[in-house]
C-alpha cells in the first residue's frame, strides 16, 4: 500500500513538472517582444543628421576663396624687348607689352552653365554621400536589432531551460525520470548558451561600428520604415532606378563633360588683346609709340578636328556603357529585395498559421501529460518545438521590416 502511494506521488509530481513546463511556453509566447528601450528617444533622421555633421567636421577644409576676372582665360602676360643698334645713328629699341587672353560670347556662355552644372553637381554629391551613409546607418542598426533579439530570446529561452532543469532534477532525485532527461536538457542549455555569447560579442562590435560612424551612444527606438513608394502605380521600377541618386550623379558628370569639350572646339577659341608701347632712341630724337592689337578667330569657318571626335565619341561609348551597366544592377538589387519581400510575407502568413497549430499542439500535449501519454523525451522536445515557433514568427516579422529598410536604400531614398 506505502509503495502504491509512492509511486503515485511520484506520477503527480511528474506530471505536475510538466505542466508546468508547458505553462511556461504559453506565457513565454506573451513576452516574446521584439521592443528595446534606450537612453534617449531619437528618430533615424536625427542620427543620419548627426552622421553628416560628424563626416563634415572630419573631412572640412579651410580654403581661401578665389576670386577670378570671367573674361580672362588665364592670367596677364608682360612682354618685354630691347632691341640695341650697332649703327652711329641708328635706333634703340625698347618695347613693353601687356597681353591679355580673353574668353570669347561662346565660352562666358559655357562657364556660366558649367558654373551652374558645379553647383547642381555639388548638390548631388551630397545627396548621395546621405545615401551611402543611410546604407550603412540603416545596415547597422538592423543587425544590432537582430542580434539584440536573438540575445534577448536566448535569455528567455535558458530561463525556461534553467527551471526545467531543476524540475527534471527534482524527478531525477526521486527516481521519477531517468538522467537522459537531464542531459538532454543541458546540452540545450549549453547550446543557447554559446549562441547568446556568439550574438552578444557581435551586438558589441556592431554597437561599436555604430558609435565610431554616427558619433553617436544611443539609438533610435523606432527603427521602422514605411513602403508607402511602392503603393504609387504610376512609379514604374524603370522611373524609380532613374531617379536614383547615382544615376543623377553619372548623368551630371556627363553633361559636364560635355560641356568642357565644347571649349575645346574651335569655335570657342579665346580672343588675344594686347596692349603695347614701343620706345626709339637715337642721337637726334626719341619717340614714344602707343598701340593695341587684337587677334579674334574666325570661329565660322568649321574646323573638324578628328582627335576631338574621337575622344568624344569614347566619351560618350564609356558613358552609355557605365550608365546601363549602374541601371541594370540598381533595377537587379531592388527586384532580388522585392521577391524577398513576397517570399518573406507568404511565410509569415504560414509561420502564423503554425503558431495556431503550435498553440494547439501545446493544449493536445497537456492533454497527454494528464493522461500519462507522452515520454519524457517527446515533452521536452515538444516544449522547445513550441517555443521555436514564437521565436521564428516574430523573427521573421522583423526581416520584414528590415526588407523594407533595404528596399528604402535600394531606390536610393535617404534616411
Amino acid at each position: 500500500m506505502s509503495s502504491h502511494r509512492l509511486g503515485s506521488s511520484l506520477t503527480t509530481l511528474k506530471l505536475c513538472i510538466l505542466k508546468k513546463g508547458m505553462a511556461a511556453i504559453v506565457l513565454l509566447f506573451s513576452v516574446i517582444s521584439t521592443h528595446y528601450t534606450y537612453g534617449q528617444s531619437i528618430t533615424l533622421t536625427d542620427v543620419l543628421a548627426a552622421t553628416v555633421e560628424k563626416e563634415n567636421k572630419k573631412n572640412r577644409q579651410h580654403l581661401a576663396s578665389k576670386q577670378t576676372l570671367s573674361w580672362l582665360v588665364s592670367s596677364p602676360t608682360i612682354g618685354i624687348s630691347h632691341l640695341k643698334t650697332d649703327l652711329e645713328r641708328g635706333n634703340d629699341e625698347s618695347e613693353v607689352s601687356l597681353n591679355f587672353m580673353m574668353k570669347s560670347s561662346g565660352q562666358k556662355a559655357l562657364d556660366i552653365q558649367l558654373n551652374n552644372a558645379s553647383l547642381e553637381s555639388q548638390k548631388l554629391f551630397i545627396n548621395h554621400k546621405k545615401l551611402l551613409l543611410s546604407g550603412l546607418i540603416r545596415e547597422q542598426v538592423w543587425e544590432l536589432k537582430l542580434a539584440e533579439f536573438e540575445v534577448n530570446n536566448l535569455s528567455k529561452k535558458l530561463g525556461f531551460l534553467d527551471r526545467l532543469e531543476n524540475q527534471y532534477q527534482q524527478l531525477f532525485t526521486s527516481s521519477v525520470s531517468t538522467k537522459y532527461s537531464l542531459l538532454l536538457i543541458r546540452k540545450e542549455k549549453i547550446t543557447s548558451e554559446i549562441k547568446k555569447l556568439e550574438y552578444r560579442q557581435r551586438a558589441k562590435q556592431v554597437l561599436n561600428q555604430y558609435q565610431q560612424l554616427t558619433g553617436l551612444r544611443i539609438l533610435p527606438i523606432n527603427i521602422n520604415e514605411n513602403n508607402d513608394f511602392l503603393k504609387n502605380e504610376s512609379l514604374t521600377i524603370d522611373k524609380l532606378i532613374l531617379a536614383h541618386p547615382q544615376i543623377k550623379q553619372l548623368e551630371q558628370q556627363w553633361l559636364e563633360h560635355k560641356l568642357r569639350m565644347k571649349l575645346a572646339t574651335n569655335t570657342n577659341a579665346p580672343w588675344q588683346l594686347s596692349l603695347s608701347a614701343k620706345q626709339l632712341s637715337n642721337p637726334v630724337f626719341d619717340e614714344t609709340q602707343l598701340g593695341v592689337s587684337a587677334e579674334i578667330p574666325l570661329t565660322f569657318i568649321n574646323i573638324k578636328n578628328q582627335a576631338l571626335n574621337s575622344e568624344w565619341l569614347t566619351a560618350r561609348n564609356n558613358y552609355d556603357s557605365t550608365k546601363q551597366t549602374l541601371f541594370f544592377s540598381l533595377k537587379n538589387q531592388f527586384q532580388a529585395l522585392q521577391s524577398q519581400q513576397q517570399t518573406l510575407s507568404q511565410k509569415q502568413a504560414l509561420l502564423e498559421e503554425g503558431q495556431s497549430i503550435s498553440q494547439a499542439i501545446i493544449k493536445e500535449t497537456q492533454l497527454l501529460i494528464d493522461a500519462d501519454q507522452i515520454d519524457q523525451e517527446q515533452a521536452i522536445r515538444r516544449m522547445l518545438t513550441a517555443f521555436s515557433s514564437q521565436y521564428q514568427l516574430t523573427l521573421n516579422q522583423l526581416l520584414l521590416f528590415k526588407n523594407t529598410a533595404m528596399l528604402r536604400q535600394a531606390a536610393g531614398i535617404s534616411l
